[in-house]
């Protein structure tokens, strides 16, 4: 899809760089083009002066006394992985002077006149200029080296690195840099040299210093920064090579003419860069090399073609399954911890992912975007991802049934491209936040419906892409249902979000929606949002309670307070209902472990819809709802409903009145009989699981022995030797029923032995629980 495109920008690259055209940049300046990524000069060693604090002036050519004099308050040169800063002399091995102990002046107009010729080396804009700063001085002695490394950005808009090699008798030493598949070496071996040699390169090219085989190699190096007198911006209105630039934009034109139902993701074009950018460089004055040609094209094509340009940085994930290189004679595994991948030969490619951040628009901004994911048919470049771009990888060996695969991690930069017409989308999928709240804005003055049902038009699904469950924003949403005063586009608008998203803090919203339309409208929506509801999977594994219902009382209250029609009201407290009686349901299947944890929480969500109803004045779902409560005694404990039935008993004269005296006849019930068991002894040991329980585990036979054990009011402690896997049934059987009994085994002898020993605290508990029942039943009688 994107192979013309790619061709197309070949051949402006090619023509560019073939017949050294100009193109125009700012304000009109010109420039040649070209893929150079680095440059070299020469100049006079009489054009320089070096000082040097604590040794005086430096003459030049620099003689051994000299050099061993610098050698004498140099340092052990260390460099920076990442955040550390580490001496390693396998990895560089060189002496090094910092910046403030040296002072070199160079006459004004050499400097200018060299900085130039880097400049135009490196296909920067004419209008730029290049500052350096002094980094330090490296003295690099017979066997010494810094191999293959990348500069970091020390100094901000830094984008190249300038190496000032001082003349001095040295063999060896040569400066390699490399950028892609493309490498350019720069020798400054001598004998007798006067002159002082010069290279500079783009600050993301790896280079390295081969090694000194003889003599002494001294260098200055510099950061250099790019500086500009006029506006950086690419002026897209005048194109260069007019015959290649309709290629390219007829490619793209192409590429954004497919239908929208064709399209499987976001439709934008992402083209990726060839040099490497951090967050401080991804600027379009600070492209470099064949990247800001590149740009200058694409910039173009989006002034022609009206797309909407911006800079990005692109994460790209790749997974590889490889094979690896054994030596059967003599295997050993260097990389089972990633640390070596030399022996290890990708062979396919099993996924790949590409995410963006970081984003910049056409006016050198960062943008508050969101990270985007992109499929790979939206992606071109001229250069596969490399080393260059690499930030980590990770190797895992065979395993069994899978294979070995190497996992890679690539830092790119790109162009990202798509069409006007779809800016709104796209803002609303890269900035949700910033995009609904100008929508609101317009919805809080009359007059800006037409723009209101645009934005909604041009949003499309990416509107949606909030938590359909928040209540905040299903507030907004009713408000702009509410603006727009079409009823048909409101229920497309509500049908998106789920009941979870009502709350006491909705009434209002609920009811201007009830008066903007009709409660049948409001019947739709209410079964709309019944529908979309997910509840939490959770709820049955984990200690926790359902916040719907828990605030079904106070939403309900805040819903009549209001206005709301409670025949709304009713409908929605219905489905609460509804829901937890279906969870009790499912509650009552499952171990009572899981039952004993969620008590608390069950009790709260049913006093929340008793006083539901209370509220409300419904005794048909009052009734419903006890009935449930009665009928499920091992999912409802009976203590932790005293408070409520006893509140309720003082309300005589409501409707509901029949309804909780049947309540309160369960809970007296059950206090009674639990009472009537009375407290246990000291001496009894015995565990109750509940017969439910021991019929999920009637087939099998160490766990029967298990349960044995645990309801034996004499054992205190159970000695058994079995086998591992034996061993894990029975501590998993334990560890469902909830019951107290600590497991551990003791690797002695053959089987090793599972040591089952019950709790301390079992009368300890039984008296707390005893006591806290016979209070509960004086309170009944």
């Amino acid at each position: 899809m994107t192979d013309n495109i790619i061709k197309a920008l070949a051949n402006i690259s090619t023509s560019s760089n073939n017949t050294q055209s100009s193109s125009t940049v700012g304000s009109g300046t010109s420039i040649k083009l070209g893929m150079e990524f680095c440059a070299e000069a020469k100049i006079s060693s009489k054009k320089v002066s070096l000082n040097i604090a604590g040794i005086g002036d430096i003459a030049m050519p620099l003689k051994q006394k000299q050099i061993k004099e610098m050698l004498k308050i140099s340092n052990e040169a260390k460099f920076g992985l990442r955040e550390q800063t580490l001496l390693d002399k396998t990895i560089r091995n060189t002496q090094e002077i910092h910046a403030d102990q040296l002072d070199v002046q160079y006459d004004e107009e050499v400097l200018e006149q060299m900085l130039l010729k880097i400049r135009d080396s490196l296909n920067l804009p004419k209008h730029s200029r290049l500052i350096p700063h002094l980094h330090n001085l490296l003295i690099y002695r017979e066997g010494q080296f810094f191999k293959p490394h990348q500069d970091s950005e020390k100094v901000p808009r830094m984008i190249a690195t300038m190496v000032v090699v001082l003349p001095s008798a040295h063999i060896g030493g040569a400066l390699l840099v490399h950028h892609g598949k493309l490498s350019r070496e720069f020798t400054s071996e001598n004998l007798a040299e006067k002159n002082i040699k010069v290279a500079a390169f783009y600050a993301d090219c790896p280079h390295e210093v081969l090694e000194v085989t003889k003599g002494y190699r001294v260098a200055l190096t510099y950061n250099l920064s790019l500086s500009s007198d006029q506006e950086t911006e690419i002026d897209t209105k005048q194109e260069p090579n007019f015959i290649q630039n309709l290629e390219l934009n007829s490619s793209i034109k192409s590429y954004f003419s497919i239908p929208k139902d064709q399209q499987e993701n976001d439709h934008m074009l992402v083209y990726l860069l060839d040099h490497a950018y951090t967050e401080h460089s991804l600027r379009w004055d600070l492209l470099k090399g064949k990247d800001h040609m590149i740009a200058h094209a694409l910039l173009g094509a989006a002034n022609t073609l009206n797309l909407v340009p911006h800079l990005a940085l692109a994460e790209i994930y790749q997974a590889w399954e490889v094979e690896e290189e054994y030596d059967y004679d003599n295997y050993k595994s260097n990389n089972s911890d990633g640390s070596d991948i030399s022996d290890l030969k990708p062979i396919e490619m099993i996924d790949e992912q590409l995410t963006l951040e970081y984003w910049v628009d056409d006016t050198n901004k960062v943008a508050n975007y969101a990270k985007c994911d992109v499929n790979e048919e939206q992606v071109c470049s001229s250069i596969d991802s490399d080393k260059d771009h690499l930030i980590n990888y990770e190797y895992e060996g065979w395993m069994g049934n899978y294979g070995s695969t190497l996992d890679y991690w690539y830092r790119r930069a790109a162009i990202v491209l798509w069409e006007h017409s779809t800016e709104i989308s796209m803002q609303f999928n890269l900035n949700y936040a910033e995009s609904l709240a100008k929508l609101l804005a317009l919805t809080s003055q009359k007059g800006h419906a037409s723009a209101v049902t645009n934005v909604l038009d041009q949003a499309d699904d990416y509107l949606f892409s909030c938590d359909k469950s928040d209540e905040q924003h299903l507030k907004w949403f009713m408000q702009i249902a509410v603006y727009i005063e079409d009823e048909v586009r409101a229920q497309s608008l509500l049908d998106h979000f789920s009941i979870r998203g009502l709350d006491a803090s909705c009434a209002c919203e609920l009811l201007l929606l009830e008066k903007s339309y009709s409660i049948e409208f409001m019947d739709k929506i209410i079964n709309s949002l019944i529908k979309n509801d997910t509840p939490h999977s959770s709820y049955f594994t984990n200690d926790c309670e359902d916040k719907m219902l828990c605030d079904s009382a106070a939403f309900v209250r805040a819903a009549l307070k209001s206005g709301l029609a409670k025949s709304i009201v009713r409908n929605i407290l219905d489905y609460h209902i509804n829901t937890f009686i279906e969870n009790g349901i499912k509650s009552s299947n499952i171990m009572s472990l899981l039952n004993k944890s969620n008590f608390k929480h069950r009790s709260n969500e049913f006093t929340a819809l008793i006083w539901s109803c209370h509220a409300l004045g419904d005794l048909d779902l009052a009734t419903k709802v006890i009935a449930h409560t009665v009928e499920h005694p091992n999912v409802y404990q009976a203590s932790d409903l005293v408070a409520l039935v006893l509140e309720l008993q003082k309300e005589t004269d409501n409707d509901l009145s029949i309804a909780y005296s049947a309540l309160y006849a369960h809970v007296k019930e059950m206090i009674t009989q639990e009472f009537k068991q009375g407290l246990r002894s000291k001496k009894d040991y015995s565990i109750f699981i509940p017969s439910s329980d021991k019929q999920k585990f009637s087939k099998c036979k160490l766990s029967q022995i298990a349960m044995e054990f645990a309801q034996s009011p004499t054992e205190i402690q159970k000695v058994w030797g079995i086998a591992k896997d034996d061993r894990q049934l029975v501590e998993s059987c334990i560890t469902r029923l909830g019951i107290a009994v600590c497991c551990e085994v003791i690797k002695q002898g053959s089987p090793h032995k599972l040591v089952m020993t019950k709790s301390d605290n079992i009368y300890k508990e039984s008296k707390q629980r005893f006591d806290l029942i016979s209070t509960y039943n004086q309170l009944f009688q």
